[in-house]
């Protein structure tokens, strides 16, 4: 099991070559500086079979990319458990996110303080075992 933590590094790119260990179950990159997602970052995390949690709280993420495997399915994150993405300025999610069936173990999903206004349709449709959203706005 490998944890990355690279929280409060005032990271303002995601350092994608530290990311190729397969046995990556963990990452954290939140209270950075970061304001979008590499458009690789997708792949990469799909390569990452045992991921169960990312944290990207505390940024300046305005979107996530539908490339990102948080849209309609191109991109599989079959382990991952927990996402948190509070406190960004995310005003909208990709159009698919918690549709497609590419994130089957989402358990807790946090989006609060944030500037989202609404959900994509069709919104959680293939989330199964979705126990945990936080959406508060600021």
């Amino acid at each position: 099991m490998t944890k990355i933590n690279l929280s409060n590094e005032n990271l303002r790119v995601i350092p994608i070559n530290i990311l190729n260990d397969k046995s990556i179950t963990s990452i954290d990159l939140s209270y950075n500086l970061l304001t979008s997602l590499p458009d690789d970052f997708g792949i990469i995390l799909s390569n990452l079979p045992k991921l169960r949690y990312l944290n990207l709280n505390n940024n300046q993420l305005k979107s996530l990319p539908h490339m990102c495997g948080f849209g309609q399915g191109l991109l599989n994150l079959p382990s991952l458990e927990k996402l948190t993405l509070v406190n960004n300025s995310l005003t909208s999610l990709p159009d698919g996110f918690g549709r497609a069936p590419n994130l089957p173990k989402l358990e807790s999903l946090f989006l609060s303080y944030n500037k989202l206004t609404s959900l994509p349709d069709g919104f959680g449709q293939n989330l199964p075992i979705l126990t945990d959203l936080y959406i508060r706005r600021m």
